[in-house]
């Protein structure tokens, strides 16, 4: 019977998809760590549900839609990606904080493209400078992935 639980001992350490292995596996922070990997993708897809209910429903209020789903979901996705390190690479972490940061500050963009800015060509140019904000994103992320 103690060969069983010693083997059940082994895979619940070793072979949990989580991959536990990092240098303070006691330590309170780290088993934090560990298992917000587990909850990275489910965070991902409700913070894009959660947008997307938000969008569908909220259609007349477009102030509630820009501040609350988007810029203040995208906030507190960027403090879980902060405080929670779900990834194991630090260089795969910092790329997505990168990522988080950019659709954040495109959130913001989102008022510009309101009623807020009366002037066409106003908006028109935002929009401009907002497409090669993209544009920058796209090329820094492929740069990244290629070398």
């Amino acid at each position: 019977m103690t060969r069983y639980g010693a083997l059940y001992q082994d895979l619940r350490f070793h072979y949990v998809p989580l991959k536990l292995k990092r240098e303070a596996k006691e330590s309170l922070l780290s088993g934090v760590e560990a298992y917000s990997m587990l909850f990275w993708p489910l965070a991902f897809l409700y913070l894009r549900l959660a947008i997307s209910i938000f969008t569908v429903f909220f259609d007349d209020n477009i102030v509630l839609q820009i501040s609350f789903a988007y810029i203040t979901l995208n906030l507190l996705y960027l403090a879980y990606l902060i405080r929670g390190r779900p990834f194991e690479n630090k260089w795969q972490h910092r790329v997505e904080i990168f990522n988080s940061l950019f659709v954040l500050l495109c959130s913001y963009y989102l008022f510009l493209f309101t009623d807020f800015v009366p002037d066409e060509k106003m908006r028109y140019d935002i929009g401009e400078s907002f497409f090669y904000l993209v544009v920058t994103n796209v090329l820094i992320n492929l740069s990244l992935a290629l070398f």
